[in-house]
């Protein structure tokens, strides 16, 4: 009787000991990537770092176009820069995208 019961009870340990795929780390998504680089660029523009934060924001809308947060800090940079036009097209985005 025992061991009738040993068997299972190893089997049940064993499969506590089981890496599956819900562990191993997962790839990010279009979305979570082009945040990542959108804060990044916040990060870069408020240091003053204003070409390396374009260069992030502008990675940020290339992964995700339809990130309004990313459209909406690139029309910042871009009036910081002095591009109305650009900053134009960037808000008017941020907003029907919103």
């Amino acid at each position: 009787m025992t061991r009738s019961l040993f068997v299972p009870a190893l089997l049940l340990l064993l499969a506590g000991c089981v890496t599956t795929s819900e562990d191993e780390p997962q790839p990010w998504d279009n979305d979570e990537r082009s945040e990542l680089h959108r804060r990044m660029g916040v990060n870069y523009f408020q240091q003053g770092q204003i070409e390396v934060a374009k260069e992030e924001l502008e990675l940020a809308l290339r992964i995700d176009p339809g990130n309004s947060r990313a459209h909406l800090a690139m029309a910042q940079l871009q009036t910081r820069l002095g591009d109305l036009a650009s900053a134009r097209h960037h808000y008017s985005r941020a907003v029907r995208l919103d």
